[in-house]
């Protein structure tokens, strides 16, 4: 059994890795509705790379490495980017 502070320090812990992983997403996508130009672009390079290494560190956590290691997981996900996909083909014309 863990002992209070070594519970206390690890749900700070993934509180603030989670709190950063969504401020990232945050930052990355909705820097536009604020910022213009350069600050908008720095804004949003910033947040991929936050919520990327936030996420790569939340993705290690053994209880959600075998959650995204299932099978349905898998299936769900590989499913759903197949469907972005054709859709982003059917309703884009182009990078503009």
């Amino acid at each position: 059994m863990k002992s209070l502070l070594a519970a206390v320090r690890s749900f700070v812990a993934n509180l603030l890795l989670w709190s950063f992983f969504v401020g990232g997403l945050a930052a990355s996508s909705a820097s536009g509705a604020v910022l213009d130009g350069t600050q908008n672009d720095v804004a949003t390079y910033a947040g991929i790379a936050v919520s990327l290494v936030a996420g790569s560190r939340i993705a290690k956590k053994p209880q959600i490495k075998t959650f995204l290691s299932t099978p349905p997981v898998l299936w769900f996900l590989f499913l759903f980017n197949g469907a972005v996909a054709t859709v982003c083909y059917f309703t884009m014309d182009g990078v503009n």
